[in-house]
């Protein structure tokens, strides 16, 4: 686990991006009675984990307005640096994680079917295995959230432009925990409109 003095695990749910290649805001499409970015965001608050920071960016405050979720657990925090990559949303929302934290959970805006019991399917995976990189996958083919534990905090913040840690798991395979999940769909995220039409 971390070196960490607490057993808090965040969450970072990065949706500052323009969504270029859906073409609209990805962030504020419906799926059912929420937006996508709401979905993603219910998942977290049903989940285990003890504080969200949800990095926002693109059209900040229309964002914002349209949220109709509140809790204590919440943070928001604004992006100004998002057209740079993702990695920009990683640091301005680890920026913001609580000194407590032994782990982060980087989930993103764009996973409408993510439930509760994936993320805590990864937090239990992630105290029982040891592991400092924990993520879920089906048939192998890996998806998001995930986890890290704060060991690589420094390392998640050295990220330049649209990498978004792939490089840690690529140079530490002996710290990584697989967790498997029983439907793809569950980890399907969004980002063209074939994608919605797709997978509707």
């Amino acid at each position: 686990m971390g070196s960490g003095q607490g057993s808090l695990i965040s969450a970072l749910l990065l949706a500052a991006g323009e969504s270029t290649r859906m073409g609209e805001m990805k962030q504020l499409l419906l799926f059912g009675e929420e937006t996508m970015l709401e979905k993603s965001l219910s998942a977290l608050l049903k989940s285990e984990v003890g504080e969200i920071v949800l990095v926002l960016g693109h059209a900040f405050e229309k964002i914002l307005n349209s949220l109709k979720i509140s809790d204590p657990r919440m943070k928001i925090v604004l992006n100004r640096h998002f057209r740079e990559g993702m990695s920009t949303s990683i640091r301005a929302g680890l920026g913001s994680v609580s000194p407590q934290a032994e782990a982060v959970l980087i989930a993103l805006g764009d996973q409408p079917n993510l439930t509760a019991e994936v993320v805590n399917r990864i937090i239990a995976s992630y105290k029982k295995s040891g592991k400092g990189i924990v993520y879920p996958a089906f048939k192998k083919k890996r998806g998001h959230p995930v986890l890290f534990g704060n060991k690589y905090f420094r390392l998640l913040r050295a990220l330049r432009g649209d990498e978004g840690g792939r490089s840690l798991l690529v140079g530490n395979p002996s710290d990584i925990e697989m967790v498997p999940v029983p439907r793809a769909e569950l980890l399907w995220d969004f980002d063209t409109p074939s994608d919605l039409e797709s997978r509707d």
